[in-house]
């Protein structure tokens, strides 16, 4: 059955073109709270109320000022708001961006799309340009009677939104995403792949060419092992001759590994411990090619979908109790682009990069900057630099103990995470003490983190 005229009304009531009034087309793209911002934006002292988004137009006229103004502040917060949808590149040259101010209300063509070239802003260190496109939508209605059906149509705006960082060169191409209607034909159906296709294309026809990010080679490195930073939830891999397997968690606290070792460990005979085998379940499923990977990123509360493309990594963002924010995203993009960065530092030489050695390391091994530096022959002073890192990436963790070879009553002097711990006075063996909040009196070492230490 077809939907009444009132469901498919409401059901597509976001984001259809209105080419009589620019200013009710931008209304129907965006969220209360955005038109709310944009309002605050143009009046910040005059207190406007936007009650609803059904009364949103007449109150947003109550700022007095021009379309043209209203246009400007409502595409300026909408390109700062991230959509769920991303492409992460690179751009070869940044400074090229800085050219798109003159290329406003230009159309360009690629791939079977028209971009409009409606906005463009610079904000510190990043630079925005915000493509438009039309997306037809059909849907089959009801017609004068309940037994009759309808074809109907109308144009949705499709924002495409390029932001770049213009220190790191690092590139999000966001968009919405769109449906098309349960009447439009399978061979008529546009594919996220070929709009973004398109949508670089058309950047590098304007001068601003990129290149894909490799993602999946920082990712291998971070999960390589226990990490506390991000974990895996589910993973689509296939490897050449074995086969392809698509592997879940029920919960984003477990990881896959945890998940696979849990369901074969009552079946197994032998000695294998649960460690062993979520470590080797780990570095199997590192090994193999991704399709698609789900990841859950601890600190940033957010789940990302991850599909890898010729073109660039595109990610599917899912937040959980957390408001989008594009300094969420910038968080973990640094991360991955960091890290890919010390990989490449060294892929031109003989030994391999420290964060790869340290990620390699068995679960709960205790690494001094001796280690480190005497491993990758570098200074003691780089060592620690790399093992800071890593716990920045989420592989170690640092650990204290008392700086002592004597026996310590009351304790073993085992390493702890918890530095508080040590802060009293201890007595030794011999009748000496040791005082704990004496910095001088601690080791400082790390511990490759452990699976189920995730938190």
């Amino acid at each position: 059955m077809g939907l009444s005229r009132e469901e498919f009304t409401d059901k597509y009531r976001t984001r259809e073109i209105d080419r009589s009034d620019p200013i009710r087309t931008l209304l129907n793209s965006l969220t209360l709270e955005s038109v709310r911002e944009a309002a605050y934006n143009l009046a910040p002292t005059r207190k406007v109320k936007i009650r609803s988004h059904a009364s949103s137009y007449e109150d947003l006229l109550q700022v007095k000022r021009s379309t043209e103004d209203i246009v400007q502040a409502l595409l300026d917060v909408e390109a700062q708001t991230p959509f769920k949808h991303a492409l992460i590149a690179r751009a070869n040259e940044p400074s090229s961006i800085l050219q798109f101010g003159a290329k406003l209300r230009d159309t360009c063509s690629a791939g079977g799309f028209d971009f409009l070239v409606r906005h463009f802003k610079r904000i510190g260190d990043f630079s925005y340009v915000t493509l438009e496109h039309t997306v037809m939508v059909k849907e089959w209605v009801e017609g004068e009677s309940s037994d009759t059906r309808k074809l109907e149509q109308y144009e949705t705006r499709h924002p495409v939104v390029v932001r770049l960082c213009m220190s790191t060169g690092l590139l999000l191409i966001s968009y919405p995403g769109f449906t098309q209607g349960t009447g439009t034909k399978r061979t008529s159906m546009i594919s996220y792949g070929d709009l973004l296709a398109a949508a670089v294309k058309v950047l590098s026809s304007l001068g601003l060419n990129t290149h894909a990010l490799p993602i999946r080679e920082s990712l291998k490195v971070l999960l390589a092992g226990a990490n506390r930073r991000v974990h895996s939830v589910r993973a689509d891999i296939e490897k050449v001759d074995v086969g392809r397997f698509d592997l879940s968690s029920l919960k984003q606290d477990r990881t896959v590994e945890e998940s696979l070792a849990d369901l074969i460990l009552p079946h197994l005979k032998g000695v294998t411990t649960r460690e062993e085998l979520i470590d080797s379940a780990k570095r199997a499923i590192n090994s193999a090619e991704s399709n698609l990977l789900i990841l859950y990123w601890v600190e940033e509360s957010v789940l990302t979908r991850l599909k890898f493309w010729d073109i660039g990594c595109e990610m599917l963002f899912t937040w959980h109790g957390e408001r989008a924010s594009y300094r969420a995203i910038d968080s973990l993009l640094l991360m991955l682009h960091e890290t890919q960065g010390k990989i490449a530092a060294v892929s031109n030489q003989e030994h391999e990069s420290a964060l790869t050695w340290l990620a390699a390391q068995q679960a709960s091994q205790i690494l001094r900057p001796a280690d480190l530096a005497e491993r990758l022959q570098i200074s003691a002073a780089d060592a620690r630099k790399e093992l800071v890192y890593a716990v920045k990436a989420g592989l170690l963790v640092p650990v204290f103990r008392l700086a002592t070879n004597q026996a310590v009553e009351g304790s073993l002097n085992d390493w702890t995470d918890d530095p508080g711990e040590l802060r009293r006075t201890w007595m030794l063996d011999d009748g000496g003490e040791v005082d704990g909040a004496n910095p001088a009196n601690i080791d400082v070492a790390f511990r490759r983190v452990a699976a189920g230490g995730l938190q």
